[in-house]
């Protein structure tokens, strides 16, 4: 059997995807969706535009890439006890909104998702998969008998999350470590 033929050109850059990205979440937050070229954001990165329409087909293509990485380092926990699970991912979540970065990036992209379909899909559609993920530490609590049966797990992450968003987007604060044990606590007082 003859081996495979040998990819023609450069090999593809391994920091290419970072480079882009950071590129991107710097426009965004600076110019809104709207005021987003390629041309910029190519300038911006150091690229042709070229790359750009190659690596990832539009401007939807890096949004979409920036929206892989909002959760992907926020692992889903599973240490035996829900509370445990939720400190320890609210932790997570907390450190990473220390990114001053990423915070620009999410208010951005909230905004644009409000006069763009497509990319509101494609926002929901990431969500979903992550949220998926993380729904599962609820139903363990219920099956361990830490929650109520009918326990509304969606409700409980929404409220964990939304204090948090809310703190850090809209009131600019930096939370602290302890913060995470704290709403997490309060939220599940009301869901026990």
């Amino acid at each position: 059997m003859p081996d495979a033929p040998a990819p023609r050109g450069r090999p593809a850059d391994p920091t290419l995807d970072a480079t882009v990205r950071d590129a991107a979440a710097a426009e965004l937050a600076e110019r809104g969706w709207h005021g987003m070229s390629v041309e910029r954001l190519a300038a911006r990165a150091g690229v042709a535009r070229t790359t750009v329409y190659r690596r990832y087909g539009s401007l939807h293509g890096v949004l979409l890439l920036m929206m892989g990485d909002i959760y992907a380092d926020v692992p889903v926990p599973d240490t035996g006890s829900v509370r445990d699970d939720l400190v320890a991912l609210m932790l997570d979540v907390v450190r990473a909104w220390r990114d001053p970065a990423r915070v620009d990036y999410l208010a951005a992209l909230a905004a644009a998702q409000r006069s763009d379909a497509d990319l509101a899909a494609a926002y929901d559609a990431q969500f979903r998969t992550r949220r998926r993920a993380t729904i599962v530490m609820v139903h363990r609590g219920v099956e361990r008998g830490e929650l109520p049966a009918g326990c509304d797990g969606e409700l409980l992450l929404d409220l964990l999350s939304g204090v948090v968003a809310q703190r850090v987007v809209l009131n600019g604060a930096v939370l602290p470590d302890s913060f995470a044990a704290e709403v997490v606590d309060a939220v599940l007082g009301g869901f026990r």
